[in-house]
């Protein structure tokens, strides 16, 4: 009688303890599973961030360009206005 009360203890810490091991196990595959996910965003970011890098790089480029063009084109319009006046005034 004591030797069965014994080994029902035992079956049930067993019991238990099959228990937490597969829920450890079940742990362990989402742990892997989320490692796995974080390592694709960190690849993607690593490749969002080269192609941020490009459009910055042209776009400062345009910038200039823009810039260059915008500043000749007001100076055209000061120098057509100016001429418009100075052909008025006479």
């Amino acid at each position: 009688m004591v030797d069965d009360k014994r080994l029902d203890r035992i079956e049930a810490k067993l019991d238990e303890l099959t228990k937490v091991v597969t829920d450890l196990a079940r742990i362990e595959e989402r742990l892997v599973t989320l490692f796995k996910r974080m390592d694709r965003f960190e690849e993607q970011l690593v490749v969002s961030g080269g192609r941020l890098g490009e459009i910055e790089a042209i776009t400062i480029g345009r910038g200039a360009v823009f810039q260059i063009v915008e500043r000749s084109f007001w100076l055209v319009a000061g120098v057509a206005v100016a001429w418009f006046f100075s052909k008025g005034i006479k």
